[in-house]
């Protein structure tokens, strides 16, 4: 499926992240690590320009690394807000930046950005976290606008609840975990490969004449939303400092 093709893949060490290289890989493409801060600019720029110089060149590129910051809205500190907004969407932004400049030089490529249903429906207590992966989707629809000249493609992925380390504390929290199988009409949690053979569709051929395109692949999720009160239960007895604020 890549035969001949050089990805990039920020956040590929773990999770969905991971999945999705190791998908890339299964399918033909070459692969090597490279070190990057995601929240630095020259150090997104100069993993980049590794990528090509190891591979030759710039293909294929999916922008998973992300933080994600919770609590109420008006409990969240500006702070944290700004860190999560800093990595999950300026963090995005100068990935697909400097990935579409490798790809301008070969001629196009495929970009896919991990975002999150989150993006689509609003839930309580992810006003950071949302706001960054909506930022995402837009930022994906703008860059397929402008990029399609260069023969670039970009969409997004919006994951549901998936079964990774950074999503442990809601699926192995018994509530939590039921209260979203009773809000997702497929009625199971997302496992990593099911996000990342959507991704390796939308990287590849088949998927040539879509762009600018945000799905959902959630079971259904975003079809309900989160589950309350069980999600906000959760978060309160996590982290009650951001929660302070919750209620009037």
């Amino acid at each position: 499926m890549f035969e001949g093709r050089a990805a990039f893949v920020t956040g590929g060490g773990t999770g969905i992240g991971f999945a999705c290289a190791r998908a890339i890989v299964n399918g033909g493409d070459r692969a090597s690590w490279v070190v990057c801060d995601i929240t630095q600019t020259q150090s997104v720029v100069d993993a980049v320009a590794a990528a090509v110089e190891r591979n030759g060149a710039l293909n294929l590129a999916v922008n998973s690394a992300y933080s994600a910051m919770v609590g109420s809205f008006l409990g969240t500190p500006a702070d944290l807000f700004a860190m999560t907004t800093d990595s999950t969407l300026n963090g995005t932004y100068r990935s697909m930046q400097a990935e579409a400049k490798a790809m301008r030089q070969e001629g196009g490529g495929s970009i896919v950005n991990i975002s999150s249903v989150a993006a689509a429906r609003s839930g309580r207590w992810e006003s950071a976290y949302s706001a960054a992966k909506a930022g995402v989707d837009m930022l994906t629809r703008v860059a397929a606008d402008e990029w399609g000249q260069f023969g670039i493609r970009v969409n997004s992925v919006l994951p549901g609840l998936i079964k990774t380390d950074t999503a442990a504390p809601l699926t192995d929290d018994p509530a939590t975990r039921d209260g979203f199988l009773r809000n997702t009409p497929l009625a199971r949690l997302g496992e990593p490969d099911d996000i990342a053979k959507c991704v390796a569709f939308l990287l590849s051929d088949d998927a040539g004449y879509i762009t600018g395109q945000c799905l959902c692949v959630d079971g259904g999720l975003s079809l309900r939303g989160l589950p309350e009160p069980e999600h906000g239960n959760l978060l309160r007895g996590l982290i009650p400092d951001f929660f302070t604020d919750a209620e009037p």
